[in-house]
């Protein structure tokens, strides 16, 4: 993070909020190039949270830009406004601004004044904390549960009594209906299962392949259920050829329209992606399905999380990638293709029985 004054005498745009000159501000560090290279690093400005600090008070949480990052941040915000003893204002994009209704904060878009900053007794900087660092600590990289590590910065770690803090709060409000009725497709009619198609990258992503074929293997299994494709992914020409196919695959445009369709399923079917948490937020049983990254980073405190992970075909896995797929480490993989390793491996060894196996365990939870 860093402190930037508008010095150009004209006035900028950052995601929806215009930023007026002679106006200091807060900005994140990705903003690094063009009129933002003045901006001063400002880590004393930090006023990091602990308990106590803020009761009576206010504390800012600032920026969880991704979605899958911000779905999680709901937990973290659930935590500060049951325990903090102050008001909690969320500092976050525009476009997401709307995942946290309900969680009794108050929402504001970026970037915030360097004076507003400055007058909150406590900071919790969430992007830094998923994905940076802050001060000395590199809490965003590395193995851990993603929860257990912002909580641990914040000094309120306690499994017996944080547990219930880490997974996302969310709820269904009447208007995230609204582009699924425009296109016809709710109510849906009788039971159903969610498959989502893909992360933000093949990285995390299950092969569009074998997520057809688990599709069909579950449809066999239950065959009192729908399976309703969903997810975005204009690379990928995902479809399941079968009579109890809803195929709302690249059809779907606001993130909280998937919210009503995962509140409804019997159970879902996601690789490590936002999907996957959204589920956890809406208490529906889900197959989380893991290979670059360990179950433990992310779900280990979803009650309704049935992850899948065989990593025995490569001895890296789990390799924690931040970019694209390690190709040197892929090629040690025991079930590796030919040439570039476009899905990873461990993720590629869950088979269609794999995801059966553990759908029925997620029927189980959900009855």
């Amino acid at each position: 993070m860093k402190q930037w004054t508008n010095n150009t005498g004209n006035a900028h745009k950052v995601d929806d909020q215009i930023l007026w000159p002679r106006t200091s501000y807060m900005l994140p560090d990705e903003l690094s190039t063009g009129i933002w290279e003045d901006g001063i690093p400002v880590p004393h400005k930090i006023k990091p949270y602990y308990a106590g600090r803020a009761t009576g008070g206010a504390t800012a949480v600032y920026r969880a830009g991704a979605i899958g990052d911000s779905i999680i941040a709901t937990g973290i915000v659930h935590y500060l406004v049951q325990e903090s003893g102050g008001v909690v204002d969320v500092y976050t994009p525009a476009r997401n601004l709307t995942l946290y209704a309900g969680l009794g904060a108050k929402l504001l878009p970026l970037p915030p004044t360097m004076e507003a900053w400055d007058s909150y007794d406590a900071h919790v900087p969430l992007d830094d904390l998923f994905s940076g660092q802050v001060g000395d600590t590199k809490l965003g990289t590395g193995p851990g549960n993603a929860y257990q590590r912002i909580y641990e910065w914040m000094g309120v770690w306690d499994e017996k009594t944080m547990a219930k803090y880490c997974k996302p709060q969310l709820y269904v409000v009447e208007p995230d209906h609204k582009e699924l009725t425009d296109m016809g497709k709710w109510p849906i009619k009788g039971d159903y299962f969610v498959y989502h198609v893909s992360s933000s990258g093949p990285t995390r992503t299950y092969p569009p392949r074998q997520g057809q074929e688990a599709v069909l293997a579950l449809l066999e299994e239950f065959k009192n259920l729908t399976a309703v494709i969903v997810g975005l992914d204009n690379s990928n020409n995902f479809s399941v050829d079968h009579p109890r196919v809803i195929d709302l695959f690249n059809a779907t445009k606001g993130i909280r329209t998937l919210f009503p369709l995962v509140n409804g399923a019997e159970f879902v079917v996601a690789p490590d992606s936002s999907v996957n948490h959204i589920a956890a937020g809406l208490d529906t049983p889900c197959v989380s399905l893991f290979g670059s990254y360990h179950p433990d980073d992310r779900v280990k405190y979803y009650p309704k999380s049935v992850p899948v992970f065989k990593p025995d075909t490569c001895p890296h896995a789990p390799c924690r990638p931040h970019a694209g797929l390690p190709q040197a480490k892929c090629k040690d993989a025991n079930n590796k293709t030919k040439g570039t390793q476009y899905w990873c491996n461990a993720l590629r060894n869950i088979t269609a029985q794999d995801i059966v196996e553990a759908a029925k365990k997620a029927m189980e939870l959900e009855g």
